[in-house]
């Protein structure tokens, strides 16, 4: 499918980046120890086997760095990155504001279809907004549970 004529193009962080101080390394360490216990109190190796594998990921994960993307708003879709979502694939967006970072969730009209986030910097999201919502319908939008705890972990 074409991509049309593009409307607005902007760059950012694939995700956010949380700061988290030592403490947070130190909490996390006594955490993963004390699984670690219990699964060697119970013999529950493959436990074991999970929860330094989980841990090694989660400490890439946070020490990793985002890759910026390019956003664009066409005439006939989005495009993130090198993937592009028409407009008939999609129901509506809102704007989320996370920890004073901004984001938009965009919903598909799938019923099991993953939600697009676009990421953008403040002083970007009205021109943004007013872009998108030319082309679809904006609704009110917040952070659901998981994305809570996310936050308030620090992941």
């Amino acid at each position: 499918m074409a991509e049309g004529k593009t409307l607005l193009e902007w760059q950012a962080n694939e995700y956010f980046v949380r700061k988290r101080g030592a403490k947070w390394f130190v909490v996390f360490a006594l955490i993963v120890l004390a699984l670690l216990a219990l699964a060697i109190w119970q013999r529950a190796w493959t436990f074991l086997a999970l929860i330094v594998v989980s841990a090694v990921a989660l400490v890439v994960y946070v020490r990793s760095t985002p890759n910026k993307v390019t956003y664009t708003i066409t005439a006939s879709g989005i495009k993130a990155g090198e993937k592009f979502y028409p407009y008939e694939e999609l129901k509506a967006f809102g704007v989320i504001e996370d920890d004073k970072q901004f984001y938009l969730r965009v919903v598909p009209k799938k019923r099991l279809g993953s939600a697009i986030l676009l990421h953008f910097e403040k002083k970007d999201g009205e021109k943004i907004v007013d872009t998108l919502g030319a082309k679809l319908q904006m609704e009110r939008m917040s952070l659901d549970p998981l994305d809570k705890m996310l936050a308030k972990l620090k992941i």
